[in-house]
């Protein structure tokens, strides 16, 4: 992803309803701006003033409490991505933080590992609704496993969490 289409996907975000508090949203918008603004200083070749640091920071702590602690929905975690990206190659000419650096190429991967998770659980739900149809209808050959299957699907309700 280019620069403009990760500044765009960062934006359109940030403009629409988000998972995030209003502080941790601010915390973000300020992180953003901040970063918008050394980038426009260093296309003209000028040195990033200093900041405090305590923006980053704040940005870090509210996008891995989204990663860590939250569902996250397609937008989400594309924006996520997106933001990751700019964070990194801001840091990579700017700020030079090794913290940083490693947050935001884990952040991909976790934001992978968790769709993952949450198609997998969509995946084996379905399955199981499917099975349900079978439960009472088993050929003779397999009545020997008839007691098991109904041992799945009560485990499968136990365990089965709101949608």
């Amino acid at each position: 992803m280019d620069l403009n289409s990760t500044v765009g996907t960062v934006e359109l975000y940030l403009r629409s309803k988000s998972i995030f508090t209003e502080n941790d949203l601010k915390s973000i918008r300020d992180c953003f701006g901040l970063i918008k603004d050394h980038i426009v200083l260093l296309a003209r070749d000028e040195k990033a003033p200093t900041f405090d640091e305590r923006v980053i920071w704040n940005c870090l702590g509210a996008l891995n409490d989204a990663v860590l602690r939250r569902e996250l929905s397609k937008d989400t975690s594309a924006f996520l991505s997106a933001y990751a990206q700019l964070l990194y190659n801001w840091n990579e000419n700017v700020f030079k933080n090794g913290v940083i650096r490693d947050f935001c190429m884990y952040i991909d991967k976790l934001i992978t590992a968790n769709i993952t998770m949450t198609e997998s659980f969509k995946v084996i739900t379905a399955a199981a609704d499917k099975l349900k149809l079978f439960q009472n209808w088993v050929p003779p050959a397999h009545s020997m496993s008839k007691a098991y299957l109904d041992s799945l699907f009560k485990e499968t309700e136990k365990t089965k969490t709101p949608e």
